[in-house]
């Protein structure tokens, strides 16, 4: 993760634009609804640089089978009907007087 982004607003709609697109390899049959977090957290990857986590959870139709589907698309199962889609942007560096605590 040594590549820099130009803030967490970018990183962030990176790294949530994947957790949809890997959401949408899922066929249509089997989702009941897909919910994005509206915010994540940040972590530090360095000591000038972070990195934007965040989640996607997909409810699948009930009959869906998760085993199936995670062979090629999933990253985790929680439950037995839902799959969750974790998401890590790239490193980025915070504005000057940014805090990194809090919602993003």
């Amino acid at each position: 993760m040594s590549e820099t982004h130009t803030g967490w607003k970018s990183a962030k709609a990176d790294a949530q634009g994947m957790e949809l697109e890997i959401a949408s390899l899922i066929p249509a049959s089997s989702i009941v609804s897909v919910t994005q977090k509206p915010t994540g957290i940040l972590f530090p990857c360095s000591e000038t640089q972070h990195t934007w986590y965040g989640s996607t959870t997909t409810l699948l139709a009930p009959g869906s089978d998760v085993e199936e589907l995670a062979e090629t698309y999933i990253f985790g199962k929680t439950d037995a009907d839902t799959i969750r889609i974790d998401s890590g942007s790239v490193c980025f560096t915070l504005p000057e007087g940014a805090y990194p605590d809090g919602k993003f």
